[in-house]
């Protein structure tokens, strides 16, 4: 091998070195639960567990690992099928009582509650949609959905 192929060789393999250790030395140094651009949001609300996100598929595989232990599971979309974030969320029992008001900080926002009946209302560009679920003996499932804008 001439001189000039040994060099570059060196030289690439010193730069994948570099990045490999600064890319181990960023994830390191994020905070628990943000790690590769992952943003997962999780929290307690009135003994409500929650967890939001889902933006990208690295985050949507990072949620699904621990989705079995979520009895209501919200997803926000358009009817053209396209993402929503940043969605007003308030879960609240059939007399009323606001258990839970967050936003989604992403696409999927779940939530662990008791055995009951509840209404959630999610609201996108002042269009707000009702759903009552029964969480109990299965996990529920919602899709939110509205009309893009024109």
């Amino acid at each position: 091998m001439n001189k000039v192929g040994y060099f570059i060789i060196m030289a690439v393999a010193s730069v994948g070195m570099m990045l490999m250790f600064s890319v181990a030395n960023v994830e390191a140094s994020m905070p628990a639960g943000q790690f590769a651009g992952i943003t997962i949001e999780k929290g307690i609300v009135n003994n409500v567990t929650y967890e939001t996100g889902g933006v990208g598929i690295e985050e949507r595989a990072a949620m699904q690992k621990g989705i079995k232990g979520y009895d209501l599971r919200l997803v926000f979309a358009t009817t053209k099928g396209h993402y929503l974030a940043s969605i007003p969320v308030q879960i609240k029992t059939p007399d009323g009582k606001v258990l839970l008001t967050e936003k989604s900080n992403g696409p999927w926002f779940w939530a662990e509650l008791p055995s009951g009946h509840y209404e959630v209302v999610a609201s996108y560009k002042n269009r707000e949609e009702m759903h009552k679920v029964d969480v109990g003996m299965r996990p529920q499932n919602v899709e939110y959905t509205w009309k893009q804008a024109k």
